[in-house]
């Protein structure tokens, strides 16, 4: 008997570098989150689950934007606490309130 797979929760994260082209009714945004659904899905029987809920990571302060995207946030930042109803939009809150120093 097999153990069960650890439950993985994945986030994706999509960006363009201009406004050249998001007019279209499908841009480039949106083949990049395909394309991340599509492999994310390939993976549930490793465990990997999508988070259907979307954020803009534009409004976190940048120092928490790269510990996100370099896999070295504090524990208790997770996307339920990302998606709360009264996460700050000032960056100084939002460091204090997961713990992360400027």
């Amino acid at each position: 008997m097999t153990a069960p797979q650890k439950r993985q929760r994945c986030a994706i994260y999509t960006r363009k570098s201009t406004e050249e082209g998001l007019e279209q009714q499908f841009n480039s945004l949106d083949a990049q989150r395909e394309s991340c659904e599509a492999y994310i899905l390939s993976q549930t029987g490793e465990g990997w689950e999508w988070t259907r809920a979307r954020i803009v990571i534009g409004l976190l302060a940048p120092d928490i934007q790269k510990a996100i995207l370099q896999g070295t946030a504090p524990k208790g930042l997770d996307p339920d606490l990302l998606f709360a109803r009264d996460f700050p939009l000032d960056w100084g809150e939002q460091r204090q309130m997961i713990g992360m120093s400027a």
